[in-house]
């Protein structure tokens, strides 16, 4: 079996700079999103026939779940957005490092790389002093859609996933550990 590919993922909301500090602290290492459409029902035990037949079929863990299209009958499904091994990069907001005449600062190389950059789940503050006699301005946050692959500080790998049930609303749920990006 191929090894699945590599993808980004952005914690949403308006906490998502307070979730990468609690990443990078080591205290959250699960992540939930809802499931789109949203089935009546998921039958969450294991069934061996379900996990046999569709683990040839898609490579992948799958469930059994019930739509208002076809409630009797059950419709195997499974998380199209990541699977158990595969290896996630996250993006976050950041910001360029600037000299003092506003230039972009790159490495010894000459290119951008984490070391060119701030972050602001770790500096929040981050100031700089414009043209007009010094005042001091917030420093211009890229967000984290824009980030490109070589800037990002966090890798993850999947070590689970599985359909929830929150608030009457199916959840997937991923489990993860910190590994190097």
């Amino acid at each position: 079996m191929t090894k699945p590919k590599e993808r980004r993922i952005i914690f949403p909301g308006p906490d998502a700079d307070a979730k990468i500090r609690a990443v990078l602290k080591g205290d959250l290492t699960r992540h939930s999103w809802p499931m789109n459409p949203q089935p009546l029902d998921v039958i969450t035990k294991r069934a061996p026939w379900v996990d046999s037949a569709t683990r040839l079929i898609t490579g992948r863990r799958c469930w059994c779940a019930q739509y208002k299209d076809n409630p009797p009958r059950g419709k195997l499904i499974y998380c199209r957005q990541c699977e158990v091994g595969q290896r996630l990069w996250v993006a976050e907001a950041y910001c360029y490092k600037a000299d003092a005449n506003g230039y972009w600062v790159f490495n010894a190389d000459g290119d951008l790389d984490v070391s060119c950059v701030w972050y602001r789940a770790s500096t929040p503050d981050v100031e700089h002093i414009d043209d007009d006699g010094g005042a001091i301005e917030q420093s211009p946050w890229y967000a984290s859609s824009q980030m490109p692959r070589k800037l990002s500080r966090i890798g993850l790998e999947v070590a689970g996933i599985q359909p929830k049930m929150f608030d009457r609303e199916w959840n997937w749920v991923m489990d993860f550990k910190r590994v190097k990006p």
